[in-house]
Protein backbone atom coordinates (compact mmCIF):
# COMPACT_ATOMS: atom_id res chain seq x y z
CA UNK A 1 0.00 0.00 0.00
CA UNK A 2 1.39 3.15 -1.05
CA UNK A 3 1.59 6.36 1.17
CA UNK A 4 -1.52 8.39 -0.88
CA UNK A 5 -3.15 5.04 -0.27
CA UNK A 6 -2.78 4.39 3.29
CA UNK A 7 -3.47 8.55 3.73
CA UNK A 8 -6.89 7.66 2.01
CA UNK A 9 -7.97 4.77 4.22
CA UNK A 10 -7.08 6.71 7.17
CA UNK A 11 -9.16 9.75 6.14
CA UNK A 12 -12.20 7.35 5.66
CA UNK A 13 -12.02 6.11 9.28
CA UNK A 14 -11.16 9.38 10.79
CA UNK A 15 -12.55 12.11 8.95
CA UNK A 16 -12.46 14.96 11.63
CA UNK A 17 -8.49 14.95 12.73
CA UNK A 18 -9.83 18.26 15.21
CA UNK A 19 -10.98 16.47 18.50
CA UNK A 20 -8.90 13.16 17.92
CA UNK A 21 -6.57 13.98 20.93
CA UNK A 22 -9.19 16.59 22.53
CA UNK A 23 -12.01 14.04 23.03
CA UNK A 24 -13.72 14.57 26.71
CA UNK A 25 -14.54 10.33 26.76
CA UNK A 26 -16.15 9.84 30.23
CA UNK A 27 -16.10 6.94 32.21
CA UNK A 28 -18.60 4.13 32.95
CA UNK A 29 -19.02 5.56 36.71
CA UNK A 30 -19.43 9.12 35.42
CA UNK A 31 -22.53 8.35 33.12
CA UNK A 32 -24.46 5.37 34.03
CA UNK A 33 -26.93 7.01 36.61
CA UNK A 34 -27.58 8.61 32.81
CA UNK A 35 -26.42 6.93 30.14
CA UNK A 36 -29.08 4.81 28.22
CA UNK A 37 -28.23 0.80 28.34
CA UNK A 38 -28.24 -0.78 25.29
CA UNK A 39 -28.41 -4.95 25.44
CA UNK A 40 -26.62 -7.46 23.05
CA UNK A 41 -28.07 -10.99 21.85
CA UNK A 42 -25.82 -12.78 24.09
CA UNK A 43 -27.29 -11.11 26.92
CA UNK A 44 -30.71 -12.27 26.19
CA UNK A 45 -29.12 -15.68 25.37
CA UNK A 46 -27.52 -15.79 28.73
CA UNK A 47 -30.06 -16.02 30.69
CA UNK A 48 -30.57 -19.66 29.15
CA UNK A 49 -27.19 -20.58 30.80
CA UNK A 50 -27.14 -19.42 34.12
CA UNK A 51 -27.81 -21.55 36.94
CA UNK A 52 -28.65 -19.45 40.34
CA UNK A 53 -30.37 -17.53 38.56
CA UNK A 54 -33.07 -15.47 40.11
CA UNK A 55 -35.19 -13.89 37.24
CA UNK A 56 -37.54 -11.85 39.34
CA UNK A 57 -34.56 -10.04 40.67
CA UNK A 58 -33.39 -9.63 36.76
CA UNK A 59 -37.04 -8.57 35.65
CA UNK A 60 -37.05 -5.82 38.34
CA UNK A 61 -33.51 -4.14 37.19
CA UNK A 62 -34.63 -4.30 33.64
CA UNK A 63 -38.04 -3.10 34.56
CA UNK A 64 -36.71 -0.06 36.48
CA UNK A 65 -34.78 1.26 33.50
CA UNK A 66 -37.17 0.83 31.39
CA UNK A 67 -39.39 2.80 33.66
CA UNK A 68 -37.04 5.45 33.67
CA UNK A 69 -36.33 5.40 29.73
CA UNK A 70 -32.89 4.01 29.81
CA UNK A 71 -33.18 0.59 28.61
CA UNK A 72 -33.32 -0.67 25.04
CA UNK A 73 -33.29 -3.20 22.61
CA UNK A 74 -32.39 -3.01 18.80
CA UNK A 75 -35.13 -4.15 16.88
CA UNK A 76 -31.80 -7.04 15.25
CA UNK A 77 -30.90 -8.11 18.36
CA UNK A 78 -35.03 -9.25 19.07
CA UNK A 79 -34.33 -10.88 15.49
CA UNK A 80 -31.22 -12.75 16.33
CA UNK A 81 -32.82 -13.65 19.82
CA UNK A 82 -35.53 -15.90 18.03
CA UNK A 83 -33.40 -17.23 15.56
CA UNK A 84 -30.83 -18.35 18.27
CA UNK A 85 -33.31 -19.09 21.09
CA UNK A 86 -34.12 -22.63 19.92
CA UNK A 87 -30.23 -23.72 19.99
CA UNK A 88 -30.40 -22.64 23.64
CA UNK A 89 -33.26 -24.61 24.28
CA UNK A 90 -31.94 -27.76 22.65
CA UNK A 91 -29.08 -27.57 25.20
CA UNK A 92 -30.65 -27.60 27.87
CA UNK A 93 -33.10 -30.75 26.89
CA UNK A 94 -29.93 -32.35 25.81
CA UNK A 95 -28.38 -31.62 29.19
CA UNK A 96 -31.31 -33.19 30.71
CA UNK A 97 -31.74 -36.30 28.57
CA UNK A 98 -27.46 -36.68 29.43
CA UNK A 99 -28.59 -36.71 33.52
CA UNK A 100 -31.44 -39.59 32.17
CA UNK A 101 -28.85 -41.58 30.51
CA UNK A 102 -26.51 -41.65 32.57
CA UNK A 103 -28.30 -43.01 35.42
CA UNK A 104 -27.85 -46.53 36.42
CA UNK A 105 -29.64 -48.49 39.34
CA UNK A 106 -27.64 -50.23 42.00
CA UNK A 107 -27.99 -53.70 41.17
CA UNK A 108 -28.56 -56.15 43.45
CA UNK A 109 -26.27 -59.66 44.05
CA UNK A 110 -27.30 -62.81 46.44
CA UNK A 111 -24.60 -63.89 48.66
CA UNK A 112 -25.98 -67.53 50.29
CA UNK A 113 -23.05 -66.79 52.72
CA UNK A 114 -23.96 -63.74 53.83
CA UNK A 115 -27.74 -64.62 54.38
CA UNK A 116 -28.25 -64.89 57.86
CA UNK A 117 -25.64 -61.39 58.37
CA UNK A 118 -27.65 -58.87 59.62
CA UNK A 119 -24.85 -56.25 58.23
CA UNK A 120 -26.05 -57.96 54.35
CA UNK A 121 -30.03 -57.69 55.27
CA UNK A 122 -29.20 -54.10 55.86
CA UNK A 123 -26.99 -53.61 52.73
CA UNK A 124 -29.99 -55.21 50.98
CA UNK A 125 -32.40 -52.57 52.62
CA UNK A 126 -30.59 -49.87 51.84
CA UNK A 127 -30.00 -50.79 48.22
CA UNK A 128 -33.81 -51.14 47.78
CA UNK A 129 -34.17 -47.77 49.42
CA UNK A 130 -31.57 -46.24 46.65
CA UNK A 131 -32.87 -47.62 43.49
CA UNK A 132 -36.24 -46.65 44.40
CA UNK A 133 -34.76 -42.84 45.24
CA UNK A 134 -33.32 -43.51 41.62
CA UNK A 135 -36.33 -44.75 40.09
CA UNK A 136 -38.01 -41.41 41.26
CA UNK A 137 -35.40 -39.42 40.49
CA UNK A 138 -35.67 -41.05 37.06
CA UNK A 139 -39.69 -40.06 36.71
CA UNK A 140 -39.01 -36.40 37.60
CA UNK A 141 -36.37 -36.01 35.13
CA UNK A 142 -38.33 -37.69 32.38
CA UNK A 143 -41.52 -35.00 34.04
CA UNK A 144 -38.78 -32.56 33.20
CA UNK A 145 -38.09 -33.32 29.88
CA UNK A 146 -41.87 -33.63 29.05
CA UNK A 147 -42.06 -29.63 29.95
CA UNK A 148 -39.11 -28.78 27.95
CA UNK A 149 -40.89 -30.49 24.84
CA UNK A 150 -44.19 -28.57 25.21
CA UNK A 151 -42.39 -25.12 25.34
CA UNK A 152 -43.51 -23.64 22.97
CA UNK A 153 -42.66 -19.83 23.34
CA UNK A 154 -43.43 -19.92 27.09
CA UNK A 155 -40.83 -20.92 28.91
CA UNK A 156 -40.01 -18.76 31.75
CA UNK A 157 -37.04 -16.47 30.13
CA UNK A 158 -39.22 -16.01 26.81
CA UNK A 159 -41.99 -14.92 28.94
CA UNK A 160 -40.32 -12.48 30.70
CA UNK A 161 -38.62 -11.06 28.07
CA UNK A 162 -42.80 -11.04 26.57
CA UNK A 163 -43.72 -8.78 29.18
CA UNK A 164 -41.08 -6.42 29.86
CA UNK A 165 -39.85 -6.07 25.68
CA UNK A 166 -42.70 -4.16 24.65
CA UNK A 167 -42.56 -1.31 21.61
CA UNK A 168 -41.47 1.20 23.33
CA UNK A 169 -38.74 -0.53 24.39
CA UNK A 170 -37.34 -1.90 20.64
CA UNK A 171 -35.13 0.49 18.84
CA UNK A 172 -35.60 0.54 14.95
CA UNK A 173 -32.89 1.14 12.95
CA UNK A 174 -33.34 5.03 11.84
CA UNK A 175 -31.32 4.12 8.12
CA UNK A 176 -32.57 3.62 4.56
CA UNK A 177 -31.52 -0.28 3.25
CA UNK A 178 -29.04 1.51 0.62
CA UNK A 179 -27.67 3.44 3.34
CA UNK A 180 -27.02 0.56 5.60
CA UNK A 181 -25.38 -1.25 2.09
CA UNK A 182 -23.05 1.91 1.08
CA UNK A 183 -22.05 1.89 5.03
CA UNK A 184 -21.40 -2.27 4.66
CA UNK A 185 -19.52 -1.83 1.70
CA UNK A 186 -17.28 1.08 3.29
CA UNK A 187 -16.87 -0.46 6.62
CA UNK A 188 -15.25 -3.69 4.56
CA UNK A 189 -12.90 -1.58 1.94
CA UNK A 190 -11.60 0.63 4.78
CA UNK A 191 -11.66 -2.02 7.50
CA UNK A 192 -13.67 0.15 9.95
CA UNK A 193 -15.08 -2.08 13.06
CA UNK A 194 -17.32 -3.30 13.65
CA UNK A 195 -18.22 -6.79 12.08
CA UNK A 196 -14.47 -6.70 10.82
CA UNK A 197 -14.09 -10.17 12.78
CA UNK A 198 -16.76 -11.49 11.15
CA UNK A 199 -15.99 -11.31 7.63
CA UNK A 200 -16.23 -14.35 6.48
CA UNK A 201 -19.79 -14.97 8.04
CA UNK A 202 -21.59 -12.13 6.01
CA UNK A 203 -24.61 -12.51 8.39
CA UNK A 204 -22.77 -11.87 11.80
CA UNK A 205 -20.86 -9.00 10.06
CA UNK A 206 -23.61 -7.18 8.64
CA UNK A 207 -25.77 -8.32 11.71
CA UNK A 208 -23.34 -6.21 14.00
CA UNK A 209 -23.24 -2.53 11.58
CA UNK A 210 -26.87 -2.85 11.98
CA UNK A 211 -26.98 -2.60 15.72
CA UNK A 212 -24.13 -0.23 15.71
CA UNK A 213 -26.16 2.17 13.37
CA UNK A 214 -28.92 1.31 15.85
CA UNK A 215 -26.61 2.73 19.03
CA UNK A 216 -26.17 5.63 16.51
CA UNK A 217 -29.71 6.09 16.19
CA UNK A 218 -30.42 5.66 19.72
CA UNK A 219 -27.61 8.16 20.93
CA UNK A 220 -28.65 11.11 18.47
CA UNK A 221 -32.46 10.83 19.10
CA UNK A 222 -32.47 10.84 23.02
CA UNK A 223 -29.21 13.27 22.93
CA UNK A 224 -27.62 10.59 24.94
CA UNK A 225 -24.65 8.54 26.51
CA UNK A 226 -24.62 4.87 25.42
CA UNK A 227 -23.62 1.95 27.30
CA UNK A 228 -23.29 -1.37 25.87
CA UNK A 229 -24.24 -4.39 27.70
CA UNK A 230 -22.20 -7.41 25.83
CA UNK A 231 -20.84 -10.54 27.40
CA UNK A 232 -18.80 -11.37 24.29
CA UNK A 233 -15.49 -9.79 23.84
CA UNK A 234 -15.41 -9.89 20.08
CA UNK A 235 -11.99 -7.86 18.90
CA UNK A 236 -14.08 -5.62 16.70
CA UNK A 237 -15.46 -4.28 19.12
CA UNK A 238 -12.90 -4.04 21.99
CA UNK A 239 -9.29 -3.04 22.37
CA UNK A 240 -7.91 -6.89 23.47
CA UNK A 241 -4.52 -6.94 24.92
CA UNK A 242 -3.37 -10.74 26.36
CA UNK A 243 -6.70 -12.38 25.56
CA UNK A 244 -8.15 -9.64 28.00
CA UNK A 245 -10.79 -6.80 27.05
CA UNK A 246 -9.05 -3.58 28.19
CA UNK A 247 -11.13 -1.02 26.47
CA UNK A 248 -13.69 -0.58 23.06
CA UNK A 249 -12.15 0.22 20.23
CA UNK A 250 -10.60 3.84 19.51
CA UNK A 251 -12.37 3.73 15.93
CA UNK A 252 -16.06 2.82 18.02
CA UNK A 253 -15.81 5.90 20.18
CA UNK A 254 -14.46 8.54 17.99
CA UNK A 255 -17.08 7.57 15.59
CA UNK A 256 -19.53 7.80 18.15
CA UNK A 257 -18.51 11.09 19.62
CA UNK A 258 -18.02 12.56 16.33
CA UNK A 259 -21.31 11.75 15.18
CA UNK A 260 -23.26 12.44 18.48
CA UNK A 261 -21.69 15.78 19.25
CA UNK A 262 -19.55 14.62 22.22
CA UNK A 263 -21.12 12.07 23.61
CA UNK A 264 -19.46 8.96 25.28
CA UNK A 265 -19.87 5.12 24.22
CA UNK A 266 -18.82 2.40 26.62
CA UNK A 267 -18.95 -1.58 26.59
CA UNK A 268 -19.64 -3.29 30.06
CA UNK A 269 -19.84 -7.44 30.38
CA UNK A 270 -23.60 -8.44 31.70
CA UNK A 271 -22.08 -9.12 35.50
CA UNK A 272 -20.53 -5.58 35.66
CA UNK A 273 -24.58 -4.36 34.41
CA UNK A 274 -25.51 -6.46 36.99
CA UNK A 275 -23.30 -5.79 40.19
CA UNK A 276 -23.89 -1.59 39.31
CA UNK A 277 -27.93 -2.38 39.53
CA UNK A 278 -26.97 -3.90 42.83
CA UNK A 279 -27.68 -7.71 42.07
CA UNK A 280 -27.53 -10.55 44.06
CA UNK A 281 -23.83 -12.01 44.67
CA UNK A 282 -24.12 -15.13 43.54
CA UNK A 283 -25.85 -14.78 40.42
CA UNK A 284 -23.12 -11.66 39.67
CA UNK A 285 -20.75 -14.49 40.26
CA UNK A 286 -22.18 -17.01 38.05
CA UNK A 287 -22.55 -14.47 35.35
CA UNK A 288 -18.81 -13.72 35.34
CA UNK A 289 -17.93 -17.47 35.36
CA UNK A 290 -20.26 -17.69 32.29
CA UNK A 291 -18.42 -14.90 30.73
CA UNK A 292 -15.09 -16.15 31.31
CA UNK A 293 -16.23 -19.64 29.62
CA UNK A 294 -17.47 -17.80 26.82
CA UNK A 295 -14.33 -16.03 26.56
CA UNK A 296 -12.18 -19.09 27.05
CA UNK A 297 -14.33 -20.82 24.46
CA UNK A 298 -13.88 -17.72 21.92
CA UNK A 299 -10.15 -17.90 22.07
CA UNK A 300 -9.59 -21.91 21.51
CA UNK A 301 -12.42 -21.32 18.29
CA UNK A 302 -10.01 -18.08 17.05
CA UNK A 303 -6.48 -20.29 18.09
CA UNK A 304 -8.18 -23.53 16.02
CA UNK A 305 -9.42 -21.19 12.73
CA UNK A 306 -5.80 -19.95 13.45
CA UNK A 307 -3.82 -23.12 13.29
CA UNK A 308 -6.54 -24.50 10.20
CA UNK A 309 -5.69 -21.32 8.04
CA UNK A 310 -1.83 -22.14 8.75
CA UNK A 311 -1.85 -25.61 8.06
CA UNK A 312 -4.26 -24.84 4.79
CA UNK A 313 -1.57 -22.27 3.75
CA UNK A 314 1.15 -24.32 4.31
CA UNK A 315 -0.60 -27.10 1.72
CA UNK A 316 -1.62 -24.93 -0.52
CA UNK A 317 1.79 -23.25 -0.81
CA UNK A 318 2.98 -26.92 -1.16
CA UNK A 319 0.55 -27.77 -4.20
CA UNK A 320 1.42 -24.97 -5.86
CA UNK A 321 5.06 -25.30 -5.39
CA UNK A 322 4.74 -28.64 -7.69
CA UNK A 323 2.06 -27.31 -10.04
CA UNK A 324 3.62 -23.84 -11.13
CA UNK A 325 6.20 -25.81 -13.65
CA UNK A 326 3.42 -28.14 -14.53
CA UNK A 327 1.04 -25.01 -15.70
CA UNK A 328 4.52 -23.63 -17.86
CA UNK A 329 4.73 -27.42 -19.11
CA UNK A 330 1.26 -28.01 -19.81
CA UNK A 331 0.93 -24.25 -21.64
CA UNK A 332 3.74 -25.15 -23.41
CA UNK A 333 2.41 -28.50 -25.07
CA UNK A 334 -0.98 -28.39 -24.99
CA UNK A 335 -2.61 -27.49 -28.22
CA UNK A 336 -5.72 -25.97 -26.61
CA UNK A 337 -4.81 -21.91 -25.09
CA UNK A 338 -5.41 -22.06 -21.32
CA UNK A 339 -5.75 -19.28 -19.44
CA UNK A 340 -4.59 -17.84 -16.57
CA UNK A 341 -8.53 -18.29 -15.06
CA UNK A 342 -8.92 -21.44 -15.61
CA UNK A 343 -5.70 -22.48 -14.43
CA UNK A 344 -6.50 -20.37 -10.91
CA UNK A 345 -10.26 -22.33 -11.29
CA UNK A 346 -8.73 -25.69 -11.52
CA UNK A 347 -5.96 -24.79 -8.89
CA UNK A 348 -9.04 -24.00 -6.26
CA UNK A 349 -10.67 -26.90 -7.46
CA UNK A 350 -7.71 -29.32 -7.06
CA UNK A 351 -6.36 -31.55 -4.08
CA UNK A 352 -3.16 -32.90 -5.60
CA UNK A 353 -0.45 -32.63 -8.84
CA UNK A 354 -2.66 -35.61 -10.62
CA UNK A 355 -6.08 -34.11 -9.37
CA UNK A 356 -5.05 -30.66 -10.85
CA UNK A 357 -3.91 -32.36 -14.11
CA UNK A 358 -6.87 -33.83 -15.00
CA UNK A 359 -8.82 -31.10 -14.31
CA UNK A 360 -6.70 -29.05 -16.68
CA UNK A 361 -6.95 -31.79 -19.56
CA UNK A 362 -9.71 -33.75 -19.96
CA UNK A 363 -9.30 -37.47 -20.90
CA UNK A 364 -10.97 -36.38 -24.27
CA UNK A 365 -8.79 -33.58 -25.15
CA UNK A 366 -5.34 -35.60 -23.77
CA UNK A 367 -6.44 -38.15 -26.00
CA UNK A 368 -7.32 -35.96 -29.17
CA UNK A 369 -3.66 -34.18 -27.97
CA UNK A 370 -1.87 -37.30 -28.32
CA UNK A 371 -3.11 -38.01 -31.71
CA UNK A 372 -1.85 -35.14 -33.31
CA UNK A 373 1.75 -35.18 -31.88
CA UNK A 374 4.59 -38.08 -32.73
CA UNK A 375 5.82 -40.77 -30.20
CA UNK A 376 8.11 -38.61 -28.80
CA UNK A 377 6.20 -35.62 -27.44
CA UNK A 378 3.68 -38.28 -26.24
CA UNK A 379 6.61 -40.01 -24.49
CA UNK A 380 7.72 -36.49 -22.86
CA UNK A 381 3.90 -35.64 -21.81
CA UNK A 382 4.08 -39.24 -19.68
CA UNK A 383 7.33 -38.70 -17.67
CA UNK A 384 5.66 -35.20 -17.38
CA UNK A 385 2.37 -36.36 -15.56
CA UNK A 386 4.48 -38.94 -13.60
CA UNK A 387 6.74 -36.64 -12.33
CA UNK A 388 4.40 -34.74 -11.15
CA UNK A 389 1.48 -36.55 -10.37
CA UNK A 390 3.53 -38.36 -7.15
Amino acid sequence: MGKDEFSIDLNEIYPSHENLLHMNIKSVDEINNKAIYVIDTNVLLLLFSIGKLDLQEIKEKYKALIDQKRLLIPEHVIREFVKNRPEKIKELYQKICGKLSRIENVKHEEYPIFSDLKQFKDLTKLEREINTRINKYRKTIIKLREKIQNWNWNDPISNMYKELLMENVIAKLEMSNDDLKTDIERRAEYMIPPGLKDQKKEQNSVGDIVIWNTILSIAKKYKAHIIFVSSEEKNDWWCISNKEALYPRFELVEEFYRKTNGKTFQIIQFSQFLKIQAADKDMISEVADQEKALSKTFWENFQRQVENSRMALEKFQSLVSIIDPLVIEIKRYSPLYISNERVLECLDKSSSPDHFLSLMLPIHKISRFMKEYDGDLRADYYKLKQKYSK
